[in-house]
This record gives structure tokens, C-alpha cells and sequence, in this order.
């Protein structure tokens, strides 16, 4: 098994490079996550998590994440992740791949919806509004870009599209006026920093699609994707284990089918 050497941007959070660790040893799993919220916050979110997976397991991971979303979805697609926590249409992508990432968890009773974000002193209130406008979005993300686009389009809506590396890098633009909108979803809202969110409101929500997905790749053990499936679905069964989910999958994580993605799959994109 083949990994992949890391350059540290903070203490807690690594970005993948394409470079070989020569020594890896093969117990040490790639756990790729994509930045939908910019880096730092993936590697705040999952450190937690996959420390507590290791103590549960035995198995050791390799925490990763890249400064934006579309050269996360360029890493997954040349399957450099041994496991990956991943949005809905990089999910659809993999899972309809002959050789190469399956589901193995997907948070409970979550749905993802997708918004535009104005200032909350803006004189914006529906969407045609944002005629001639700048607006931003999270590149490659699917509620926050795909979706917002698709239905601006629908309503004759002519803009200037602003693509974004992460959720976050969107809600301090039109926060801090670069911007007339954003797109994102009410997740990562919430997450924000308090000095962007507290600045901005709601315009548009979209209808509920089905949410981001944590799959294994083909090459690791059937029996380690089976201990780390268990562990995660078992986090939410301690105080701890559900505070740690709280930002991903507040009412913890199930496992899931293929077919509960049909309805990305059905929207032909």
C-alpha cells in the first residue's frame, strides 16, 4: 500500500501532496477529508475523531485534507485516500467505479440544503434580486455551487460567478462587501466564524438532497474497513463520541445504502 507525503499547515492538519513516503508502513491508513469549510476546520472537526478510532481499533490513521475542494476531488479521483469523508457528487462518481471507493457510513437523518447568503443590511429579498451581481461559491461543492447555479439559471438570473476554495473563504466575502451573495449550506453557516455569520442572512434554501459519505477504499483489509465502520457508528453511543460528531453528524452516523444517493444520481449532472 502506497501513501503519500504531507505538508503541515497547522498543528493539527495535513495537506496531501503527490510524493511517496517511501518507509510507510502498512498500518498507517490515509483518511482523506474534504475541506468543505476550509482546512483548518476539517482538521479541527475529524483529529478528535479518528484519535478516538484509533484507540478503539488499534488501527492508525493518517489525517488529510487539501486547501480546496476541487484538488481534493482530483486526490480522490486518482485514489490516494485509503478511507475519505466526501460530498455527495464526488460519492456518486466514486461509487459507480468498477474498481475503487464504497460506502461504509453516512450521517443519520441529515440532509444537505443548499443557500445564498447576503448581508444581512443588504437590500436583497429573492433571488432575481442578484441580477448583474457578483456571487460567490465553494468550488466543485454540490449544494453550495452545483445546486445555487443551477436555479439561478433557472430563474434568468445573470451574474458573475466568484468560485471560492472552501465554504468559509464564501462567507467572508460577501460578509465583508466582495461579494453580493454566497453560496453554502446551513452546516457550514452555523460553523462559521461568529464575525462573518453574525453579519449575514438567508435569501434562498434549496430543496433537502442526500448528505456527504465516509467510504474505504478496495485495497484495505476487509476486516479493518469492518472495525472502523463499527467504531464510527459507535461514537455517537458515549457523551464524548456524540460532541465529536456534532459539526458532521449530530444525530450520529448508520450505515447507509448506495441507492440513498439516487437522488443525486437522478439529477444527471
Amino acid at each position: 500500500m502506497k501513501h503519500y507525503a504531507f505538508v503541515a499547515i497547522v498543528a493539527l492538519c495535513s495537506i496531501v501532496s503527490g510524493a511517496t513516503i517511501a518507509d510507510a508502513t502498512d498500518n498507517v491508513y490515509v483518511f482523506g477529508v474534504v475541506p468543505q469549510s476550509g482546512p483548518t476546520r476539517a482538521a479541527k472537526d475529524w483529529t478528535p475523531i479518528l484519535q478516538k478510532l484509533e484507540e478503539r481499533t488499534g488501527i492508525r490513521f493518517q489525517f488529510a485534507t487539501t486547501r480546496n475542494i476541487p484538488t481534493f476531488s482530483e486526490r480522490l479521483d486518482s485514489q490516494k485516500f485509503d478511507f475519505a469523508y466526501i460530498n455527495p457528487t464526488d460519492y456518486v462518481k466514486v461509487a459507480d467505479e468498477d474498481d475503487g471507493y464504497h460506502l461504509i457510513a453516512r450521517p443519520r437523518n441529515v440532509k444537505l440544503k443548499g443557500i445564498l447568503v447576503v448581508r444581512k443590511d443588504s437590500p436583497y429579498e429573492k433571488m432575481e434580486d442578484l441580477n448583474k451581481q457578483d456571487i460567490a461559491f465553494p468550488a466543485n461543492a454540490f449544494a453550495a455551487e452545483v445546486i445555487p447555479n443551477a436555479i439561478l439559471h433557472d430563474h434568468g438570473v445573470k451574474y458573475t460567478a466568484r468560485r471560492m476554495a472552501s465554504h468559509e473563504s464564501v462567507y467572508r466575502a460577501v460578509a465583508t462587501g466582495r461579494t453580493a451573495a454566497g453560496g453554502g449550506v446551513v452546516r457550514s453557516l452555523n460553523a462559521a466564524p461568529a464575525e462573518y455569520r453574525d453579519q449575514l442572512r438567508i435569501l434562498w434554501t434549496s430543496e433537502p438532497y442526500s448528505p456527504h459519505a465516509i467510504v474505504a477504499h478496495t485495497r484495505v483489509p476487509a476486516d479493518v474497513v469492518k472495525a472502523v465502520q463499527e467504531a464510527l457508528i459507535e461514537l455517537d453511543q458515549e457523551p464524548q463520541g456524540r460532541k465529536m460528531l456534532g459539526h458532521i453528524a449530530p444525530e450520529g452516523l448508520d450505515y447507509g445504502q448506495d441507492a440513498d444517493w439516487d437522488d443525486i444520481r437522478e439529477l444527471d449532472l
